[in-house]
């Protein structure tokens, strides 16, 4: 699973940044403050309800279920292919939902309803098809701890990014900001400052019940 360390940040450090940077200039400038927190409670609404990441959940499920049971090796040429096609699908996932905030008062089209209902679903897929070009390769090889470190530092901000998204809300200057610029210059803090959070999520929520979870698993199967 391990692989040189010049492979691993062309393949996964740069893209991310390169993609994170591009998502600040998808903005919707002129809200005003009742229009944003309607639209605050919806993805709220969203978040809430458990239906809506049983699609990338199951995906996670049957993929450990495969990777635990197969023993297929990709070659390098494969793996490298499969890797760009879930980049490519990711960020296709992600800018595509341009189109809302190119047409903000369409209404509920097929498009609109399609994308709402599937993204988080096919966003899951090209990430687990990422995952599986990577741990299914045949070249093995060490990397830093640094990368594992990372790597558990990166899932734990996941986890907790709708209650830092919420706090950040409440930053004026963040609500005020009219130019991606903006936000260019103060992502190093919003990044440190939530890597520190999922630091200390993952100290004391993630790790302990993982380790639960773990000697629970071994005493069923």
């Amino acid at each position: 699973m391990h692989y040189p360390l010049g492979q691993l940040i062309y393949w996964l450090f740069v893209p991310i940044l390169i993609f994170t940077i591009l998502l600040m200039f998808i903005f919707y400038p002129g809200q005003d403050p009742s229009t944003m927190a309607h639209i605050y409670a919806g993805l709220w609404e969203m978040y809430a309800r458990p239906y809506t990441k049983c699609g990338p959940f199951l995906l996670g499920s049957l993929l450990g279920y495969y990777i635990f049971c197969t023993n297929i090796q990709l070659s390098s040429l494969k793996s490298k292919l499969i890797l760009s096609s879930s980049i490519v699908l990711a960020v296709a996932t992600v800018y595509g939902i341009l189109p809302e905030y190119w047409h903000p008062d369409q209404g509920n089209t097929l498009y609109n309803v399609l994308y709402t209902a599937l993204f988080r679903t096919v966003f899951s897929a090209a990430i687990a098809f990422a995952i599986a070009a990577l741990v299914l390769r045949k070249e093995r090889v060490n990397v830093p701890l640094i990368w594992t470190v990372l790597a558990r530092l990166t899932f734990n901000a996941y986890l907790l990014h709708m209650p830092m998204i919420y706090i950040f809300n409440n930053v004026q200057f963040l609500q005020n900001a009219t130019t991606p610029y903006e936000l260019l210059a103060i992502m190093p803090f919003v990044a440190t400052l939530s890597f520190l959070a999922a630091f200390v999520f993952y100290v004391f929520v993630e790790s302990p019940i993982g380790r639960i979870s773990n000697v629970l698993l071994k005493s069923v199967f």
